[in-house]
């Protein structure tokens, strides 16, 4: 049997990798990849290929959105979240074995990328079914002095997932469409490093909001940064497109 250090894993993190990790986020920089090192030679013993490990986790990710979805007791909702948790650091381990094994594949890419829509998208919507379902003590307070129950936590869900949706589309798009030293990925500012770390550590915080009964405040809060972040993205993106459409005017032609 071959054993695997974490040095020779940290030799096929390049700095490209590293850069990655931490322009996402810092969660992920400082605890996840660090984790996932420690993890991978496991996998890497037991026989495991990148492209099972995101199986796995896929699998993982999906029971665990069925568990908290349908909770009935805050012991499965906070069972469902860290089954998620543990989605997320495979996401890191099967990169690893990847890179480590040099055997990154368009599959595997294609996998680790539909689980991750199917991450963003599905965790609020399971969260406000649980909330849903959760009966009618939970009301949502909004302004004018009146409270909606029930089918008020779906729209807030909906709103989270679409918030998320839309700037992952206007992001793609701006890659594709700006010059390579105006591209948003490569331009990371420590306010963009910040903003990327605060969603990224919303996994974690559902759990811990499992555990202190803050579900209603974490879903009402990320709901709401999706709204603030997309506004902004907008706003940025059109500048950016201005000011390229300017550039181009003005600049002579060949």
């Amino acid at each position: 049997m071959t054993v695997v250090s974490r040095d020779a894993l940290r030799d096929s993190y390049t700095t490209a990798h590293r850069t990655s990790d931490y322009n996402h986020s810092l969660w992920a920089y400082f605890f996840l990849r660090p984790v996932a090192f420690h993890l991978t030679p496991v996998f890497l013993r037991l026989g495991f290929s990148a492209t099972a490990v995101t199986l796995l986790g896929l699998a993982t990710l999906v029971l665990g959105l069925l568990l908290a979805a349908l909770a009935d007791s805050r012991l499965v909702l906070v069972t469902g979240a860290a089954l998620v948790n543990v989605f997320y650091v495979l996401d890191f381990v099967d990169g690893n074995i990847a890179r480590y094994k040099k055997a990154e594949s368009l599959l595997g890419e294609l996998l680790d990328f539909l689980s991750g829509i199917l991450f963003h998208v599905a965790m609020p919507l399971a969260v406000a079914c649980y909330l849903y379902r959760a009966g009618p003590e939970l009301r949502l307070p909004l302004p004018g002095g009146h409270q909606y129950g029930g089918a008020a936590w779906w729209l807030v869900g909906v709103t989270m997932s679409m918030t998320f949706l839309l700037r992952r589309v206007i992001t793609q798009k701006m890659q594709i469409a700006l010059p390579s030293s105006d591209r948003p990925e490569t331009r990371r500012a420590g306010w963009q490093i910040v903003l990327r770390s605060i969603e990224a550590i919303k996994t974690p915080l559902l759990l811990f909001a499992g555990l202190l009964l803050l579900v209603e405040e974490w879903l009402l809060f990320y709901a709401s940064f999706g709204v603030v972040t997309l506004t902004g993205l907008v706003v940025v993106s059109l500048a950016r497109g201005r000011r390229v459409d300017r550039a181009r005017q003005t600049s002579p032609m060949p």
